[in-house]
């Protein structure tokens, strides 16, 4: 979903962190974080336009950065030991999420729950 030119936001998450290779192939990409970690690792690659670290509150051990956030529409990349657990943190309500990339062990029953929230969900393998 991501393509040259465009502006994105990259939480703080594991996952989130773990996509950055895959967007080694795209140009003048800006990247919007709330994560140091994130921004950190993001240097290390000269395609993105620019990395922009958002202010707030550094939250202790996790390297997140905590404020207000908005965007045109929202995509949640979650991987499927995530979907359905629950966590200590809440990132965005369901019922915001436009479009829900996963992969392919995503519990089905999930998957439909999504969708009838009015999710666009993305099966990765």
């Amino acid at each position: 979903l991501v393509r040259s030119g465009d502006t994105i936001f990259m939480d703080a998450s594991s996952t989130a962190f773990n996509m950055i290779p895959f967007l080694k192939d795209t140009e003048d990409v800006t990247v919007i974080t709330n994560g140091i970690h994130t921004a950190m690792e993001l240097q290390h690659y000269n395609n993105f336009k620019s990395i922009i670290l958002i202010g707030g509150m550094l939250r202790p051990h996790s390297g997140t950065i905590e404020g207000v956030m908005r965007s045109k529409y929202i995509v949640a990349l979650v991987d499927s030991t995530k979907m359905g657990a629950d966590s200590a943190s809440v990132f965005i309500s369901p019922n915001k999420i436009d479009h829900l990339i996963t992969d392919d062990q995503a519990d089905e029953k999930t998957i439909e729950a999504c969708k009838k929230k009015g999710m666009n969900v993305i099966i990765s393998d």
